[in-house]
C-alpha cells in the first residue's frame, strides 16, 4: 500500500505512461508475494491488471483483426460453395429438364468437393435417377 501510494504521489510520475508501467509492475509483485492476500490488500484482481497492460489493448487487436480474417475466408468459401451448387443444378436442369426443388436443396448441402465431383460425374448420369443414387452413395438421397 506504501509503494502504491509513493507511485501516486510522485510529481515526475503524474500523467507518464511510466506511472501505469509502475503499477502493473507493483501488482504483479504484489500478487507474485501475497498471492490472494494482495486482492483484499490492494484491492486488485488479476482481471484489472491484464486490462491494464499495455499488451491488453494489442491482444484485443489481433484477436478481431484474426476473427475477422477468418469470417472472411469462411464467407468466399460458402459463397464459392453455393456459386458451384447454382452451376451444377443449372447442368442438370439442361441435361434432364426441371430436377424439383427437393434437388436443388440437396446441392446446396453438398460440400464445394462433394459440388466438384457430382460436376464431373454429370457425363455419367443417363437420368435423374442416376443423380439420386450418386447423393444416396454420397449420404445426401432424395425421400421418395
Amino acid at each position: 500500500q506504501k509503494a502504491q501510494m509513493q507511485l501516486e504521489l510522485d510529481e515526475d510520475l503524474q500523467g507518464s505512461t511510466k506511472l501505469g508501467d509502475l503499477e502493473i509492475a507493483l501488482r504483479i509483485f504484489a500478487k507474485l508475494v501475497l498471492g490472494d492476500k494482495a486482492n483484499d490488500i490492494l484491492r486488485w484482481t488479476m482481471i484489472d491488471l491484464i486490462k491494464e497492460s499495455p499488451y491488453y489493448q494489442e491482444l484485443i487487436e489481433q484477436g478481431l483483426s484474426e476473427g475477422r480474417q477468418q469470417g472472411l475466408q469462411q464467407g468466399l468459401q460458402q459463397g464459392q460453395k453455393d456459386e458451384s451448387a447454382k452451376l451444377v443444378a443449372r447442368q442438370l436442369t439442361k441435361r434432364f429438364g426441371d430436377i424439383g426443388e427437393p434437388l436443388e436443396t440437396r446441392l446446396r448441402q453438398l460440400s464445394l468437393e462433394q459440388t466438384e465431383d457430382l460436376a464431373v460425374s454429370i457425363f455419367d448420369f443417363n437420368n435423374l435417377d442416376d443423380v439420386q443414387s450418386w447423393l444416396t452413395n454420397v449420404g445426401l438421397g432424395l425421400e421418395k
